[in-house]
């Protein structure tokens, strides 16, 4: 009868425009009731009208969440819910006699031979026939069409541990022989500990990633309290670099807060569904139909375990420009005389992450010194002060460090090669280091940055590119491959030189009327390059 009442509950609250069961309902002014979403997704806010009754509104009314029938079809969802998992396999509902007609007397018994259920009347043969007598009865079982094998139509009576699924006696005869058996009430019992022990897992989950969540959002306001404080400390100290300085913090607030904003929505995506599958778990591990237990576990997805470590918050400044401001501040004080407020250690410590420790952005990646096979490397840091004169008007004539390098083979690339060298030029700038190139000379002291594109056979052409460069001198090497297509594949010019001068071969892939192409290779080897240059500059510091 429950059931009677559940469906025809139904009915009444599905949505006219998604057919389900409504959420979020909203009433109109002529009475009907829609999703609000659906409401949107048909134009009800562009067209006043009613997409049932075709009502139209001159201006566009309130339309006000329905909380009376949202509270009812959440009652009736916990009720069909409650109904489904919990009566229809459990044996406790009142199963009809399979011999009256209609349905309506309740069966007394279940003979598992017969596979039917009767009441007091139809019961007696069993009880009188000397053959029906020799039948196993049980206690009325429902639903036992769902207990039987679809294979022999007798009753299932094991559960294979091999084929983890339960069987008949007569599977065991056959394709199960020899297999692992026990009985479904045993094997229910171990699997409920599993889903208990799950479920435990789940909330310890939940706890982990609400607490990581709440650590986040602190990093977040923490984040943007020390920016606005970072603001205002440099707007007093460096004046005539308020701007460029209060860009770069925006910047990296923006760019912190939307990862922060992602990362919570993630978390919270993620709590929901540990949530949902608990749930769900909690309600299963109630059933005590065995059968029905382990059929529905086993289509049940359980969790895995994860470990995030992405990280919400970084520096506030990239670490070669904290260090030249407070350069350009020590300066200041001893030659220029300026009166500068004192620093209230935005200069002196990084603002670490709370809650993670991999950092969501990297402001400049430096290689370590045994990354480099020549250790007589000689880039020398130039970072440009001016002369301690305290008359100067320049006062700070540069906060950046410089590179100097040698260049060689440009002019066989189709301008590719110098769009190779902008590249590089604009990321170290961003970097807060200046690139300075020259022509091939026969100094000893700084590095070659070497562009070979191929025009005969790879090898022979690294060679010729390569001839004419002092062997004391450390070289990088650009391997340009002329193709059309941005995702043609190289194999790695590196494994083709000889040379012990060589600290780096990359390559690239570049076209006559199109120059450098846009591809993930040609980013990679830019990366790759400004990495060396990056961190060969601080090693010197």
């Amino acid at each position: 009868m429950a059931e009677v009442n559940i469906s025809v509950l139904k009915d009444c609250f599905l949505c006219s425009v998604c057919k389900e069961i409504m959420q979020n309902p909203v009433s109109l002014i002529c009475g009907h009731n829609f999703c609000s979403r659906c409401l949107k997704k048909v134009g009800w806010y562009g067209g006043y009208t009613c997409t049932l009754c075709k009502e139209r509104y001159s201006l566009g009314p309130a339309v006000n969440i329905n909380n009376l029938l949202a509270e009812i079809i959440e009652k009736v969802k916990k009720e069909e819910l409650s109904y489904a998992t919990l009566k229809s396999y459990t044996g406790s509902e009142v199963v009809p006699c399979d011999v009256c007609t209609g349905g309506n007397v309740k069966a007394l018994k279940t003979c598992l031979t017969c596979l039917a259920s009767y009441c007091e009347t139809h019961i007696q043969p069993h009880r009188e026939s000397a053959a029906l007598r020799r039948h196993k009865l049980e206690q009325p079982i429902g639903n036992i069409h769902q207990k039987l094998c679809p294979q022999h139509l007798r009753l299932l009576e094991f559960f294979c541990r091999k084929d983890q699924r339960c069987i008949c006696s007569e599977c065991v005869l056959t394709e199960h022989k020899g297999h692992e058996l026990v009985r479904p009430e045993l094997e229910s019992s171990e699997k409920k500990k599993e889903v208990k022990v799950t479920i435990d897992k789940i909330k310890q989950g939940i706890y982990k990633k609400e607490k990581q969540m709440m650590d986040t959002r602190v990093a977040v306001e923490k984040l943007q309290r020390d920016t606005a404080n970072g603001v205002r400390e440099y707007e007093d100290i460096f004046r005539f670099l308020s701007s460029e300085v209060t860009k770069l913090i925006r910047d990296n607030e923006k760019n912190q807060v939307r990862k922060g904003d992602e990362l919570m929505k993630q978390l919270e995506k993620e709590i929901e569904e540990l949530k949902r599958e608990g749930t769900e778990l909690a309600e299963l591990s109630q059933v005590v139909d065995h059968i029905h237990f382990l059929q529905k576990l086993s289509s049940v997805a359980l969790p895995n375990e994860d470990e995030n470590t992405a990280t919400v918050v970084g520096d506030l400044l990239p670490e070669p420009l904290r260090k030249s401001l407070s350069d350009v501040i020590k300066y200041m004080e001893e030659y220029s005389g300026w009166g500068i407020p004192k620093p209230k250690g935005l200069l002196e410590q990084s603002t670490k992450a709370t809650s993670r420790s991999e950092p969501l952005n990297e402001p400049a990646k430096f290689v370590q010194k045994n990354s480099l096979p020549d250790q007589s490397l000689e880039i020398k840091n130039t970072t440009a002060m001016p002369d301690p004169d305290p008359k100067s008007s320049s006062g700070v004539r540069s906060l950046f460090s410089s590179v100097n390098i040698e260049v060689d083979g440009t002019e066989r690339t189709l301008g590719a090669g110098e769009a190779f060298l902008g590249k590089l030029t604009e990321k170290l700038r961003r970097n807060q280091t200046q690139l300075n190139t020259s022509k091939l000379t026969n100094s000893t002291d700084t590095l070659v940055l070497v562009f070979c594109p191929v025009a005969s056979r790879i090898l022979t052409d690294i060679n010729g590119a390569l001839q004419s460069i002092l062997s004391k001198k450390n070289v990088i090497l650009v391997v340009m491959h002329h193709t059309h297509k941005p995702g043609h594949t190289v194999t790695e010019s590196k494994r083709l030189v000889q040379q012990s001068n060589v600290m780096e071969t990359v390559d690239c892939l570049f076209y006559e009327n199109q120059g450098l192409l846009d591809c993930s290779l040609n980013s990679e080897s830019l990366e790759k390059v400004a990495n060396i240059l990056g961190g060969s500059l601080q090693m010197q510091h």
